[in-house]
């Protein structure tokens, strides 16, 4: 056995084995505390994996696991004033309440929660404007204490990089001499000695000999290897191109080498990554997407979803899954990316109500503009709306309709009899939304803002898994195509129409709650928010329906990141 393949072997018998379980605990944790925090569930929102594990740096039989839960920062002023150990007890009531046969303790810093194998450290956090985050000290009186970890996981990260993924391997190793010879040495400690040690001894590797990179001195390195670069083992960033049965995969290192490019079928897709280290997964959100997504981070990949026309411009040439996968690749891996939350099974359900809805509401107005066109061939108008037009096709299969000769009646009889089954399947998918609202809070304390009703409530809450990604109501107006376009050019500001991206759903459903609540204000103009008949005065009726679903939708969004429900200005209340 070569000096290679011996060093494979080792890092092969030390490399983690239960990264699925570790995922899902972590997962389990940070939807527990989004729930108590947000009322959201997602998994991984909000949590940052610190200590070994986050650092890449944990081996086979890892016991102690650390995270970080970001907390909202509206609840500092909960704790700020001695208020340490309450907010470790409500998150382990949080984490409890959720998950009842869980051992949870709290602890001085953390809340620690026990499982069969392993534990994991929470450390619920407040983040500052520098990056840095305050954690709480529940000794004594309590105080709150500063934390840097984005700092050091960047700089291992970065640094493992330079080395050629050897800085990682290292620690790995001594973390297993020091478990095999117990030795008294904190993971933080031996990771800071392999960086030092690497550091000073300017450490590189040459490219890899069957994936395996040999460390030399950099002082004794070649110039031929100086600048060749090398291909580290582990592949750190994963892009794949999704479809029905052909994926493309491409997949760089962490110095963005390209280290596989190839095409799986759909059974392929899953055992290729379970072979994979823990890595950036990045894929288009399209069909099918959320379930890859799912699936991916079951196996402990890190998975981000983004807009199909963000990832556009970074298409090299030529439209082929092959630059489609590479072109994710790079997207992912950008800063300024904008990313799509993962939807739960949950969400995904009943999405598919709404989704089945909408078609079965266009079935209905199909058959019904069907039946007003054949009867206007014999020179009957209908009326509008749904109850006229079964009515007169009952008067016309009853043979009332005379000028209609019977062929056309039994043709007409048979459209009738399909909107009353299309009806029917209505009439159950709307008492399936109606229990699913009761059983969300969410989607009751959004019924509450004006113009929005059972139906655009809960598309609001099914579809908005995180609107803490949002940094303003507006952001999220703009993420549902409500406001205005920018056309900008030598210091002078141009406003056009609304730019009509992102959600259309969600953005119909909106314009048509207003378009009633716009009714309703010229009706009975008291009923409403006193800015809509003032506005209607010197506005197009459109306008101010699309004006009042933008201000609808950042209401929404308010509701959705703070709390509470609808309150009525004042003059309105009156």
């Amino acid at each position: 056995m070569s000096v290679a393949d011996a060093f494979r072997s080792f890092l092969g018998n030390i490399k983690i084995t239960n990264g699925l379980t570790i995922s899902a605990r972590y997962g389990e944790i940070t939807a527990a505390l989004n729930k108590k925090f947000r009322d959201t569930e997602s998994k991984i929102a909000n949590s940052l994996q610190v200590g070994s594990y986050g650092r890449h740096t944990a081996i086979k039989g890892v016991s102690d696991l650390d995270m970080l839960y970001i907390m909202p920062a509206k609840t500092w002023n909960d704790y700020k004033d001695g208020g340490q150990y309450r907010l470790l007890s409500d998150c382990a009531a949080a984490i409890k309440a959720r998950y009842p046969s869980t051992t949870v303790k709290v602890d001085r810093l953390v809340v620690r929660v026990l499982y069969s194998n392993f534990h994991i450290e929470v450390q619920p956090v407040f983040e500052q404007s520098d990056n840095s985050y305050k954690y709480p000290d529940s000794y004594k009186d309590g105080s709150w204490k500063i934390t840097k970890p984005r700092d050091e996981l960047k700089a291992m990260m970065e640094f493992n990089a330079q080395k050629n993924d050897n800085l990682r391997r290292l620690a790995r190793m001594a973390r297993a001499w020091k478990n095999k010879h117990g030795v008294a040495m904190g993971g933080l400690l031996i990771d800071t000695l392999a960086y030092n040690f690497l550091k000073q001894m300017g450490w590189m590797a040459p490219a890899p000999t069957d994936g395996i990179s040999m460390p030399r001195c950099g002082c004794c390195q070649s110039s031929s290897h100086a600048h060749a670069g090398a291909i580290p083992m582990e592949i750190t960033t994963v892009g794949i191109d999704l479809a029905k049965s052909i994926f493309q995969v491409h997949a760089v290192d962490a110095v963005g080498h390209v280290v596989v490019r190839k095409a799986l079928r759909r059974a392929q897709v899953v055992p290729f990554f379970a072979k994979l280290p823990r890595c950036l997964v990045g894929m288009e959100a399209c069909g099918t997407a959320h379930h890859w997504a799912r699936e991916l981070m079951s196996l402990g990949h890190d998975v981000r979803l983004m807009p199909p026309a963000y990832v556009k411009p970074y298409v090299k040439r030529g439209k082929t899954d092959a630059n489609d996968a590479a072109a994710i690749c790079e997207a992912v891996t950008r800063p300024s990316m904008r990313f799509v939350p993962v939807k739960s099974t949950d969400q995904q359900a009943a999405l598919a109500l709404h989704r089945t809805r909408d078609l079965l509401v266009k079935q209905r107005t199909q058959l019904v503009n069907m039946i007003r066109g054949l009867l206007a061939e014999f020179g009957i108008e209908m009326a509008r709306g749904l109850r006229h037009a079964l009515e007169l096709a009952a008067r016309v299969s009853a043979g009332d309709a005379a000028e209609v000769p019977p062929l056309a009646q039994r043709v007409v009889t048979g459209l009738a009899d399909q909107i009353g089954a299309v009806q029917i399947q209505l009439t159950r998918l709307e008492k399936e939304l109606l229990a699913w609202h009761r059983d969300s809070d969410l989607s009751q304390r959004l019924a509450t803002i004006p113009g929005v009703g059972i139906v655009s409530a809960t598309a609001l809450a099914a579809s908005v898994s995180e609107p803490e990604r949002f940094r303003s109501g507006r952001q999220f107006a703009a993420s549902l195509g409500l406001t205005p376009l920018q056309n900008c050019s030598g210091g002078k500001e141009r406003l056009g129409r609304i730019s009509r991206m992102g959600d259309r759903y969600l953005r119909r459903l909106l314009v048509v709650g207003m378009t009633s609540l716009i009714r309703r204000a010229k009706a009975t103009p008291t009923s409403v928010d006193p800015r809509l008949p003032a506005l209607l005065q010197r506005k197009p009726v459109r306008v101010v329906t699309v004006a009042a679903a933008n201000r609808t939708a950042r209401v929404a969004w308010a509701i959705m990141t703070r709390g509470g429900t609808y309150r009525a200005p004042l003059a309105a209340a009156a």
